[in-house]
Formats: structure tokens, sequence, C-alpha cells
């Protein structure tokens, strides 16, 4: 850092200059040469945007020097205090024990603010989030420092605000915010792998088809289950690209095994609701089966009666749009609540998934036993392509047998497998043990 920049940044207290998050950087970086620990905290003034709309920006400008001179009353004795990206303000403190004083000067400021705000003669309140981290060199990186704050900053957001926040990696909220931005570079990083759960015909051990699973490889947490990403991608405007991703691997993977020399094998790839209904949801799948040379045949798509919600017609026109393709359709998770039979009987699915649920506890139950049979027999008269999901007993396996099923997919036959597992398994194409 030159001298005369040095200088310009660490002006202190310079209420008309708004640092960057480049420069904050800098700043911040140099106070950690200084000292073993830093507590960064942030304030952010909830809806300024709306001060500047009705009262003009002269005013607004007015309502953050007012601001800034009351944190630095509060604050700036114990530290250094900065004005960053416009209407955020930043507070660097170095002292030994400086956390205990920080929640202390924290809960005075909120304090504080609940009085209104007078600006020639007029009042405006307004609500003060605070985040807050913690710097030390034997815990942290410095680079996280200001992320770290900004998460505990929307943390105090969410939680209705007018409150401060201590970033806490055990925390959950912290936990999904922490996994949500780690997940905007992870496609990128092949952090992500497919699993492969197959789908046997019972009656001659074969395997017919697998469900495409997904497992992300994180760096920090290991091996990631979608339960715990998933709606976590779908909040944050992923789930589109994620989808498609998804869609892709599972058709090269199939050219490979191509290539090795394997049959192709049907993959069922679930479909999220706004993947389904994109705009460019069908010419995606018709230049992905092009890009890889692949019968449609080889891919089949999972969806739900959820889908269904918003446009009965819209959703039953992309279904038939799909299967002009070639592919399949599955309806899922049948048996869950989220499906009926009239679903299963009026719209035009290839597939119907039956959830786990039909089979739990059936070795106990004798009432649901003798119900489950009746469904079974009504659905198969419906249609004769039917999976029975969630074997994991032979108790189970029987009673699907003696029900005239052969479709079946559960962890008794075979966990999801990763793909060379899977590979070995097509190679052998018979049952396995649970592994």
């Amino acid at each position: 850092m030159n001298s005369n920049f040095e200088k310009k940044i660490f002006k202190p207290n310079f209420y008309n200059l708004s640092y960057s998050f480049k420069e904050m950087n800098l700043i911040i970086d140099e106070n950690i040469k200084r000292n073993d620990s830093i507590v960064l905290v942030i304030f952010d003034i909830e809806n300024f945007k709306d001060i500047n709309t009705i009262y003009g920006y002269d005013f607004g400008n007015l309502v953050l020097d007012k601001i800034m001179s009351i944190i630095k009353e509060i604050y700036s004795s114990n530290g250094s205090l900065f004005r960053f990206c416009g209407d955020k303000y930043v507070h660097i403190n170095c002292e030994k024990k400086g956390i205990d004083n920080i929640i202390s000067m924290s809960e005075k400021l909120l304090t504080r603010v609940k009085e209104p705000i007078i600006i020639y003669g007029q009042g405006v309140c307004i609500t003060l989030s605070i985040g807050i981290s913690l710097y030390s060199n034997h815990t942290s990186h410095p680079q996280d420092v200001m992320q770290q704050a900004e998460i505990a900053l929307e943390q105090a957001k969410e939680e209705g605000g007018s409150c401060y926040k201590i970033f806490n990696k055990q925390n959950n909220l912290i936990k999904k915010k922490l996994l949500a931005m780690d997940l905007k570079k992870a496609l990128y990083m092949k952090q992500f792998l497919l699993y492969f759960q197959p789908q046997f015909n019972i009656d001659n051990g074969s395997i017919e088809s697998a469900e495409v699973l997904i497992r992300w490889k994180h760096e920090i947490e290991g091996l990631i289950k979608p339960d715990k990403f998933i709606k976590i991608i779908e909040e944050n405007n992923f789930g589109i690209e994620f989808g498609n991703w998804v869609i892709r691997e599972s058709c090269r993977q199939n050219m490979i095994w191509r290539q090795k020399g394997l049959q192709p094998i049907p993959l069922s790839v679930n479909i999220s609701q706004g993947q389904f209904y994109d705009k460019n949801f069908i010419s995606n799948l018709e230049n992905i089966l092009l890009e890889f040379d692949l019968e449609p045949e080889y891919l089949q798509l999972e969806i739900t009666e959820r889908i269904f919600i918003d446009s009965y017609e819209r959703a039953l026109n992309i279904i038939k749009n799909i299967k002009s393709l070639g592919i399949k359709v599955a309806l899922d998770d049948f048996g869950t609540g989220n499906s009926s039979l009239i679903s299963a009987m009026s719209l035009p699915f290839d597939i119907i998934k039956l959830d786990k649920f039909f089979l739990n506890n059936i070795e106990y139950d004798l009432r649901k036993r003798q119900q489950t049979t009746v469904i079974f027999k009504f659905l198969k008269s419906i249609n004769d392509n039917i999976i029975i999901e969630g074997i994991e007993n032979n108790t189970q396996l029987e009673f699907v047998k003696e029900n005239g099923f052969n479709k079946v997919q559960g962890f008794l036959l075979s966990q999801p497998l990763e793909c060379s597992n899977f590979e070995k398994l097509l190679k052998q194409n018979k049952v396995v043990e649970e592994i």
C-alpha cells in the first residue's frame, strides 16, 4: 500500500467519504497485520432508499451524517469507524477484550436510534441492524471477516432488524447462508457428483433403469446429501442452471458407458417446478439429446403433482411436448399426499413411482397390508409400468411379489452408488446386497 493511498484510506472518521468493498478489505488487512485479533461491526439502515425517495437525497445525506455522528460518539474511542458503500458503516475494534465492549456499545446504539432523528425540524425514525464478526489468527481467515459480518447482518435483518447478531458457524441460519454462498461456485468447481440408485426387475434380477441422485463433495463439510442443499439452490434462483446440468451430465454418462461397450440404461432425473416451467426447457432437452447423440428412451423425467398447482393446462401441455420427444415422464412420490388417484388415472404418465409409505410397517400392521393390497390392485389396472420405492427388508420384497409387481428400488437391493461402483454393477447386471 503506497503512502498517499494509505493517508487517504486511514483518514479517521471522514464523514463524506464512502469506502468501496475493495478499499475496506485493504483496511481490514492492514489492521489484521498489526493485531492478533479484531472485531468487525457492520451497521445498516433498513430501507434507506425510502428516505431518499420521500425526502430527497440532500436530506438523506444529512441523515447518514447524523447516524455516523451517533455511531462515532458511541464507538470511535474504541477503534476506527468508516462509511461503507454509501449507506453502511464499518467499525474495526482491535482491543484484546473488544467483543464485550462491542456488545455493550451495540445495545446502547440500538436504544439510542429508537428515538426519532431530527433534521430541519423533521423527525425520521430508522431501524438499524448490526452484524458482528471476530477475527483471530487461530480461528478464521482474514478474507472471511467482512463476509461473516455481512452474513450476521443479514441474520439480524431476517429476525426483524433493530438487533445485533454475532457470526457463529454453528447457527443453522448462518450454516444455510454459508452453503448458499458456496453453492454459487460449487458447480463451476465440479463439486457435484452423480449417484445412481438401480431400479431392478426382480423377475430376472436385471437392472432396468436408475434414478439419478446428487451429492455435493464440499471442501469442508464432506459429502452432503441433496436434502441439505436442493431447497437452498431453488431459493437462490439457481435451480434451472443446476437442473440442466444434472440432465446434461446424466446423458454424458450414458454416452461414456456406451463408448465403453456397455448398454445404455434409462436414467431417471428429478425435475423441479422452476425448471419444468422454464421457457427453454423443451429446447434444452432437444439440444442435450442431440449433443450426446442419445436416444430419448434413455432419459426419463420425474415430476410430482405439485407441478400442476399453478396451471393444470400449461403443465399438461409441457408433458405432451416432453413425450413428443420420446422421453418418458414419471409421476414421483405417489402416496405422499402430493399425488392422487385422479392424477394417476387422468394424466399421461408413462411411469408411476409408489412412495415407500405404502410399505412402511406392513410386516406389523395387518390392516394396512390389506388396504395396500387393494390399492395396488387398482393401480395395476390403470398403469402396468409401476416402480415401487423403499424396499428395505425381505418381507416388503415378498409382499411386492405377491401383488404382481416386479420393478423395485430400495436399500435392500442397492443403495445409491457413485459412478464407478454403479458401472461395476452394470457389468455384472445383477442384484447386489446393501453396501
